[in-house]
């Protein structure tokens, strides 16, 4: 700086003149930008708004400076300078920088720059969504931007979600919201709007789907039931919810003797148990209980009774009498009860009747043939018929039997033979008296004992039969049968019976015991249970004292008890057909002067086709053929 002095200026001192002078003039040669004298503080503020601040700069050469004012977006801030002041204003949320240049007239400047940031501020609500009530399967529009608004001004983005998507189904297009009704109930709806920097606003509305009654379709036809079937009748094609709700079906018959009813889904099951017509009431309940209902009708009815099989032909011979059970042959498909009437073609020769209801008794008069009809009728009259043939015939006469000697073989004397027969080459041998009873196993060629098992002295063994690997050991008093291996003859339990036991023998389905009566009993070999009971005849007349019994064939042989007679029996009839007398066998027995000693014992080898026979304490067996006279 010189010292110079510039006069001619204002109120100035010539030295002061002097030193302006230079200045300028040094400015001229050497011009200086102008100089921020203060830095521009940082700014916030929302869109919509605006804020001021003063610029601060100083020109070296004194120079007029020019402000002006720039942004770095001007779609976040706008800005402008008057003089010194420098106005921003919000556009929207963001950060722009704003530089604030002075110039001087040379064009030479001076920046300087500061931060604005427009905060984003979150949309909020415009008043309130009001409630919906749908039916199911209707639908609805809301606009959401109604409801609500930025503060910002930036545009909104919309979704939209149900609390029950089963219930109501939402869907969206732009802001136009559309709720569709699925399904019955109450449901709220949230509406959210979002602005672009994530900020948001919610609504929430309810919208009801009320329920509605079940209705029904159409209308369910008269259905027929025969007695004892049971038909299934559909029930949904007759009902339907106009909400789509699933249904809930029950049924009640005004009389379940005629039509009993039962539901399992969307079926009723409809069972007649007895003839008759009533109505079945079928109600559909939603899940809240509003219902609907059909009445239909149900036919059950009589039907004509029906034969079972056919009754076979019958042959009886003059004197005896026969039964049917009619029962068995007929039956009513209604289940109703039969009344049972019988005629014959031919009354002199067989003559009929019914008894206990429903058992055909047929008595033969006179040799010849007769058709007998049976007629079942039910309680409306309907009825149902079978014819069949009974032939009678003469009484066979009785057979005289005659046997040949095989040979004779050893025999324990000391045995009270009460049962025998004969496996596999061995005889099994069942012996008597109390406190001397066995079982045994005896060779068959020496007599020989080859093993025994001894009753306790209180029983007194009987009759003996082999079931498969099992013997089964009467005794004579005690109601006891002892059931034994037959390898080892160990005992392996016993069955209880009432009365006496004498013989016993197995044909390969049943066992047959005689108690010294003149009936056999047939039993089940495996239980022992009384399964039926024949009554032995010769020539019309009882045979008494059955004792030892051997089943062949079709037959049963039996001691007769204190005789020396073997008699065979027809095991269907009971009727006596051939008589073996064995007087002969006794006398050349050699057996002791005991009144005990009589005939008892016969066993059929199967193996042979030979029958060996013997009697207590006798000490001999004899093996012989059997054939008729």
């Amino acid at each position: 700086m010189f010292a110079l002095h510039c006069p001619g200026l204002p109120g100035s001192s010539p030295a002061l003149a002097v030193t302006v002078a230079v200045a300028f003039a040094a400015a001229c040669e050497n011009p200086r930008p102008p100089v921020s004298c203060s830095a521009l503080a940082s700014q916030t503020v929302f869109a919509g708004e605006t804020a001021t601040l003063e610029a601060c700069f100083e020109d070296p050469n004194g120079d007029v400076l020019v402000i002006a004012a720039a942004t770095s977006d001007p779609g976040i801030v706008v800005a402008d300078a008057a003089g010194n002041t420098v106005t921003v204003a919000g556009v929207s949320p963001g950060t722009a920088s704003v530089t604030v240049t002075a110039t001087d007239p040379g064009g030479l400047h001076a920046d300087e720059r500061f931060q604005v940031e427009v905060p984003n501020r979150a949309p909020f609500s415009v008043g309130m969504m009001r409630s919906l009530e749908l039916a199911v399967g209707d639908s609805a529009r809301v606009d959401a931007s109604d409801y609500f608004d930025d503060p910002d001004g930036q545009g909104l983005g919309y979704a939209a979600a149900a609390s029950d998507s089963g219930v109501l189904a939402v869907s969206l297009e732009g802001s136009v919201l559309t709720v569709r009704a699925r399904a019955k109930g109450m449901v709220s709806i949230t509406v959210t709007a979002t602005d672009p920097g994530g900020l948001e606003a919610t609504q929430s509305f309810a919208v009801t789907v009320p329920n509605r009654a079940p209705e029904t379709v159409g209308s369910i036809a008269a259905r027929t039931v025969e007695v004892g079937k049971t038909v299934a009748q559909d029930l949904a094609a007759y009902f339907r919810d106009p909400d789509g709700d699933p249904l809930a079906y029950a049924a009640v018959s005004a009389d379940a003797k005629v039509a009993a009813v039962s539901v399992d889904g969307d079926s009723v099951a409809i069972t007649a148990p007895a003839k008759g017509e009533t109505t079945v009431s079928v109600t559909a309940a939603d899940a809240e209980g509003l219902t609907a209902t059909q009445v239909f009708t149900v036919i059950v009815p009589n039907r004509t009774p029906i034969p079972v099989g056919t009754i076979p032909p019958d042959t009886v011979t003059i004197g005896d009498r026969t039964t049917v059970d009619l029962s068995a042959f007929f039956d009513d498909p209604d289940g109703d009860p039969l009344v049972y009437a019988v005629t014959a073609s031919d009354t002199t020769v067989v003559g009929v009747a019914v008894s206990g209801g429903a058992v055909l008794s047929i008595t033969a008069i006179a040799a010849g043939e007769a058709t007998v009809t049976s007629t079942a009728t039910d309680t409306e009259g309907l009825a149902a018929n079978q014819a069949f043939a009974v032939t009678v015939a003469a009484r066979p006469p009785v057979e005289e039997l005659t046997y040949d000697l095989v040979r004779t073989l050893p025999h324990d004397h000391g045995a009270y033979t009460q049962g025998l027969l004969v496996h596999d080459g061995i005889f099994f041998e069942s012996t008597g008296r109390y406190g001397r009873s066995e079982v045994r196993q005896v060779e068959i060629a020496t007599g020989e004992v080859l093993r025994s098992r001894a009753l306790a002295d209180n029983h007194f063994g009987e009759g003996l039969a082999r079931v498969g690997e099992r013997l089964i050991q009467l005794t004579w008093k005690a109601g006891l049968a002892f059931v034994r291996d037959a390898a080892t003859l160990d005992s392996l339990g016993t069955f209880e019976y009432q009365g006496e036991g004498w013989g016993l023998c197995h044909d390969g389905e049943s066992l047959y015991m005689s108690n010294g009566s003149d009936t056999l009993q047939r039993r089940d070999p495996d239980t022992f249970d009384l399964l039926g009971r024949i009554e032995v005849t010769r020539t019309d007349s009882a045979v008494h004292n059955l004792n030892e019994l051997e089943c062949v064939g079709d037959h049963i042989y039996a001691n007769v008890y204190r005789s020396s007679e073997i008699v065979r029996i027809d095991k269907m009839t009971g009727v006596v057909t051939g008589v073996l007398d064995a007087q002969p066998l006794a006398r050349a027995s050699g057996r002791p002067a005991n009144p005990a000693a009589v005939l008892n014992g016969i066993a059929y080898d199967r193996l042979t086709g030979t029958f060996y026979v013997t009697g207590k304490l006798w000490p001999v067996m004899f093996e012989i053929e059997v054939a008729e006279k």
